[in-house]
């Protein structure tokens, strides 16, 4: 029997999607990387391949010891940002139409080789069958790179430009293409407010100038500030002060933790100013919760 294969991408353990579904969910890192390997599996044996159509929460709750309540949880947060409905987001762009090892290939290159002679094009030799097989092979197996985001409208566009004149300056490579695409996935397919970022670039601009780092490598590459959602980070509003305290000295683990918050408060309604006055960062999980929970009920109550 073949075995099957799915592609399971590096990064995927840190990527800030998977953690910021754990804060949204209230749930372990752990839980939501089970649930996204098994909704993985399933996509790859489903036919066809690409959704998790007879997904059972109930059954997956058994098969990975997590209470229901918790995968129903981690399922609904996915909704948009790993998943669509039952499909998984970019399985097309990220998985390859078959892992099927050398066999298969040989059988399709005899296959197509033995329809050849009877061919009018006689004048193709082995060699030349042998070479374009070569790079068919070299194709299915490269990863394929993802389509080119378009340009956008001419308002989309505008608004690249001030995010890029508003984003800090820094010394080694800043690919803007690549930046370019990602702002506009974000403004025009996750319909993000493009002021919304622009004013985030602004702010890690101050704090770059703050902190002496502009025109340095520590500032981040765009593409990588926007894939990691860092407009909603908050920044120091006075000068010799941060999110953590004066007197703190954050470690990167600590860092992480309040960019995951920051964004679950910032979805819940927080300014900037109420961020760093709670500081999230040093609350247990369970308190994290009660926060949420409590901004998100007074958010309700103020909506009726």
């Amino acid at each position: 029997m073949l075995m099957q294969w799915f592609r399971f991408y590096h990064g995927t353990v840190s990527d800030p999607k998977i953690r910021l579904i754990a804060a949204k969910a209230e749930v372990p890192i752990h839980q939501v990387i089970a649930v996204w390997v098994a909704m993985l599996e399933k996509a790859s044996s489903n036919d066809p391949r690409g959704t998790i159509k007879g997904w059972d929460d109930e059954v997956e709750s058994v098969a990975l010891e997590i209470e229901i309540s918790a995968i129903e949880r981690i399922r609904k947060q996915m909704t948009g940002r790993l998943l669509d409905e039952v499909t998984v987001l970019s399985w097309k762009r990220r998985q390859p139409k078959r892992e099927d090892g050398s066999a298969e290939r040989a059988r399709a290159w005899r296959e197509k080789k033995k329809s050849t002679v009877n061919s009018p094009e006689l004048n193709r030799t082995h060699l030349n069958l042998d070479r374009e097989d070569r790079e068919e092979r070299k194709k299915e197996d490269s990863p394929p790179n993802p389509p080119e985001e378009s340009g956008g409208d001419s308002q989309s566009e505008m608004d690249w430009e001030d995010f890029k004149a508003a984003y800090p300056r820094r010394s080694g490579g800043q690919p803007w293409k690549p930046a370019k695409a990602n702002f506009i996935r974000e403004v025009t397919k996750h319909k993000v407010d493009a002021q919304t970022i622009i004013a985030g670039a602004k702010r890690y601009a101050e704090e770059m100038a703050r902190t002496d780092k502009v025109g340095t490598e520590y500032v981040a590459q765009a593409r990588t500030w926007l894939n990691q959602e860092r407009w909603n980070d908050g920044y120091s509003d006075a000068p010799g002060d941060n999110l953590f305290g004066q007197d703190d000295e954050p470690n990167d683990e600590t860092i992480q933790l309040m960019r995951i918050r920051n964004r679950a408060m910032a979805d819940a309604g927080f300014t900037a100013a109420e961020m760093k006055a709670q500081q999230a960062w040093k609350m247990t999980n369970q308190e994290f919760g009660e926060l949420l929970a409590k901004r998100r009920a007074e958010k309700d109550s103020g909506d009726r």
